[in-house]
């Protein structure tokens, strides 16, 4: 479980759940047509609403709306902790940084370190965020 935290954490700092959730609105947005051999048949006048019906696919899609709020679960835990923590956090979620250079650049205990990112991982696998 950790490592799917761990991957998480990972998508979330370097980015990847916001390229999810962006790739995944381009799907809905632009859908695979099918051939229609009836397009010519149809009438010219017919009448879509082609914006509400895309904005009703997006606000109800399942999938996107899960992706929006890990996200949004995530950065509220996040900001519950100082600055020092999330500094730690980037360095080694998003810059993937080794527990020894972090020890060294932002003089924090590697113990310390992991301490902080147990706490995090624990506290997003007691809200069941994933």
């Amino acid at each position: 479980m950790a490592d799917k935290i761990d991957r998480l954490l990972t998508d979330y700092f370097t980015g990847g759940l916001d390229i999810l959730i962006k790739q995944r609105e381009q799907d809905l947005r632009i859908p695979e047509k099918e051939l229609d051999l009836n397009s010519d048949i149809r009438a010219v006048n017919s009448y879509s609403n082609v914006v509400e019906r895309i904005l009703m696919k997006l606000e109800d899609d399942e999938q996107m709306n899960t992706l929006k709020d890990i996200r949004d679960r995530i950065g509220v835990l996040i900001d519950m902790f100082d600055d020092q923590h999330n500094q730690v956090y980037f360095a080694r979620y998003r810059n993937k940084l080794s527990w020894k250079v972090i020890e060294w650049t932002y003089f924090v205990d590697e113990r310390t370190g992991r301490r902080w990112c147990n706490e995090l991982k624990n506290l997003i696998s007691e809200y069941h965020i994933f």
